[in-house]
């Protein structure tokens, strides 16, 4: 069985999984390889592995490799623990944060790009956490003016777009 899944994965799942990697081996210890295992329901494989915790207690130079067959032993049992491990690293922040040229390869440039000028918005757009809060408060009672307030949030964003592209556009001009 382990052959077949290993030869289904696909080079981003293949990706992934290094890059799981390497979180656990920059953050993991004892209690976060025990909250892992009650999440992918494999204390056994990680309590039963022969030299997992063991070479983390030691340090020694094998913890990598062992850390490796542990996540595709669990992966393997059960499909589903790859968005469980994938979700409880919290991998995609993890990896913009430590490497975003693997980010990009993983998740696209778009995204990337998509990511900070969401982050742009957020934390230097006064004027469209205002559209937003508009937008969330007056939804169900005054729907027309919430389509026009969506329709200014939708202008504001296009001129963040532009702002983020280098092209300078006064903040009076409509598209």
């Amino acid at each position: 069985m382990g052959r077949d899944y290993k030869m289904n994965m696909d080079q981003k799942q293949r990706r992934l999984i290094l890059a799981m990697k390497r979180v656990i081996v920059e953050r993991f210890d004892f209690p976060e390889w025990s909250e892992l295992a009650t999440l992918t329901n494999g204390k056994d494989i990680i309590d039963n592995h022969p030299r997992l915790l063991r070479s983390l207690s030691f340090n020694d130079d094998d913890y990598i490799e062992h850390v490796l067959t542990v996540l595709e032993l669990l992966i393997e049992r059960e499909p589903d623990n790859f968005g469980i491990i994938n979700e409880y690293l919290n991998l995609p922040a993890w990896l913009k944060e430590h490497d975003p040229k693997e980010y990009a390869k993983l998740y696209g440039h778009t995204q990337l790009l998509l990511d900070e000028l969401r982050d742009k918005a957020i934390t230097d757009s006064f004027d469209l956490n205002q559209y937003i809060s508009r937008i969330q408060d007056i939804i169900d009672s005054d729907p027309e003016l919430a389509i026009g307030s969506t329709k200014e949030l939708l202008e504001s964003v296009m001129k963040c777009i532009l702002d983020a592209h280098g092209e300078s556009i006064s903040k009076k001009e409509d598209l």
